[in-house]
């Protein structure tokens, strides 16, 4: 017969056989076991070192085990469980005790391989998620807010730069306004003075025409002559009082397509009295093949006004010479140049790049602002204006087609 002896785990003895039947006990092994021996027996009197033993741990061998005069099993690192350890033998005529021995044992769990600790386990990692997520929902909420407090002072900072940058292009629009008023305001006696011409004539044309009708004989040709010539005189006034009151109107920006030939001739129109009163040459030289550019026309003959009427008042106290000369020609790339020179004194002298300063003035009674107001027109039309040191004054304006 088989006989299970005992078990040691980890060099201590927990159970010994000492009623000789061992599947009546059941050994209860600590947690943690690293190392198992199972010691068992068999009696032989004849040849003791030839028994056979096999054996299988239920639950841990797949199958059998055989051995020869072996009396041991060992196990290492057993998971916490339940147990049954068989053992058979074989006699020296190789018959097999088939019956044999068993012996079930347990072996306790540690406290982290119970399922109580795994369920808390499992449960205070739900619940550390449910925190967490509850903590990422509660910051995403908080910065959610931030985020909006911000985009509701970004829209308000947004609203007042508007606000800003709409009372900026209205007090611009207003000084330029201002500006050209202004030189309008000096140009009142010239510009009377160029109305009257017209009108003076229109009235002697009228005069003719009655005396020419009042004849014996009344000569309708020469009446209807007269007739014409008060047509266009007529039309010449009211061409010059339109452009005065277009210089005067007060209104938003219309950019269209203008022909910068045609801003001088219009410039050239208005100022005429003021040039001849000064006894100032005024000369032209017009491209005849300039594009047309994109703009708008009164900011455009404010700025050509402002060139011309800085020249007459350059040249008016000349001894020698008075004379002014625009100049329009075609540039590279469908660019337009319009230059504005004189005979006068010039610039002073490392003053040209001072002269477009706000409230830099060479005149007596000057604001300052004038070529100032020029630049910032011409610069919001996509151009550019500058002069130099016995340079004329030039515009540089690119094609609208």
């Amino acid at each position: 017969p088989v006989h299970i002896e005992q078990v040691t785990a980890d060099r201590k003895t927990y159970w010994s056989n000492l009623s000789g039947d061992a599947s009546s006990s059941h050994p209860r092994l600590p947690s943690l076991v690293r190392d198992l021996t199972i010691d068992y027996t068999a009696l032989s009197f004849v040849a003791p070192e030839k028994v056979r033993f096999r054996y299988k741990l239920e639950g841990q061998d797949p199958d059998w085990k055989e051995v020869v005069n072996d009396r041991e099993a060992h196990y290492s690192n057993l998971a916490p469980g339940n147990y049954r350890f068989r053992v058979a033998a074989c006699n020296n005529s190789g018959v097999w005790n088939e019956a044999g021995a068993f012996l079930d044992f347990s072996i306790a769990p540690a406290y982290y391989q119970t399922t109580w600790f795994r369920v808390s386990w499992v449960t205070a990692f739900v619940v550390l998620l449910w925190c967490t997520y509850r903590l990422r929902v509660r910051s995403i909420q908080q910065r959610s807010e931030q985020l909006a407090l911000i985009n509701a002072k970004l829209e308000a900072q947004i609203a007042e730069r508007k606000q800003a940058e709409q009372a900026l292009r209205q007090a611009q629009a207003d000084l330029t306004y201002a500006n050209r008023v202004s030189s309008m305001g000096e140009l009142t006696a010239s510009l009377a003075h160029e109305v009257n011409q017209p009108i003076a004539a229109a009235i002697t044309d009228a005069n003719t025409c009655l005396r020419w009708l009042s004849r014996d004989h009344p000569d309708l040709e020469e009446a209807r002559a007269a007739a014409s010539r008060i047509v266009l005189d007529g039309r010449r006034a009211g061409e010059i009082v339109k452009r005065v009151r277009l210089l005067f109107k007060k209104g938003t920006l219309q950019r269209e397509l203008i022909d910068l030939n045609e801003i001088i001739r219009e410039m050239m129109l208005l100022l005429h009295s003021e040039a001849t009163q000064f006894a100032v040459s005024v000369r032209t030289e017009l491209a005849a093949d300039l594009p047309q550019v994109m703009g708008d026309r009164v900011q455009l003959q404010q700025v050509l006004m402002n060139l011309i009427l800085n020249g007459i008042d350059a040249t008016k106290d000349v001894d020698g010479m008075r004379e002014l000369t625009i100049q329009s020609q075609r540039g590279e790339d469908d660019q337009v140049l319009i230059s504005v020179s004189d005979t006068g004194v010039g610039l002073p002298p490392q003053q040209a790049d001072k002269i477009f300063n706000a409230f830099f003035t060479t005149k007596t009674h000057g604001t300052g602002m004038g070529l100032r107001i020029s630049r910032s027109i011409v610069e919001s039309h996509g151009g550019r204006l500058w002069a130099a040191d016995n340079l004329p004054f030039t515009v540089l304006v690119t094609s609208g087609v």
